[in-house]
């Protein structure tokens, strides 16, 4: 069987991650994500540059729609946003060959961008405190 590439490479892949988001839908932070992507909160739009190479070049981008938890293309081609999702062709195909991988260990995934583009990761720590900014004066 041949090895998928481009547009099809890209929607299998999309499957992958959907189908191991729906598998682990209940546990954090499948169950945030699918939640903020869900009902009033509606779909959301996000782009996506395929890289491949070493130093990476852009091979395609993708505009996709996550709405209750699934991925969904919208449109391939040029994006004039700057993408929220940078992934490497060899990633996809891997994702691709071993589902079973990523199916029963879904962090595998690397979706950080998403959770921090939802909202929905750890946040970095503010520091806080009445003397932030002052300088000090010499005694």
């Amino acid at each position: 069987m041949a090895e998928p590439s481009g547009h099809p490479l890209f929607t299998e892949a999309l499957r992958v991650i959907n189908q191991a988001i729906e598998a682990h839908r209940d546990a954090s932070p499948w169950r945030e994500i699918v939640a903020s992507t869900s009902g009033r909160r509606g779909p959301k739009v996000f782009s996506v540059a395929i890289h491949e190479g070493d130093p990476p070049r852009v091979v395609d981008r993708y505009a996709v729609r996550m709405h209750e938890g699934r991925f969904e293309v919208v449109e391939q081609g040029r994006l004039e946003a700057a993408p929220d999702w940078q992934v490497s062709v060899d990633h996809l195909r891997h994702l691709v060959v071993k589902p079973g991988e990523y199916m029963e260990a879904p962090a595998k995934l690397d979706l950080g961008w998403l959770e921090q583009r939802l909202g929905i990761g750890p946040q970095p720590k503010r520091r806080r405190g009445w003397r932030i900014g002052r300088v000090r004066r010499p005694s």
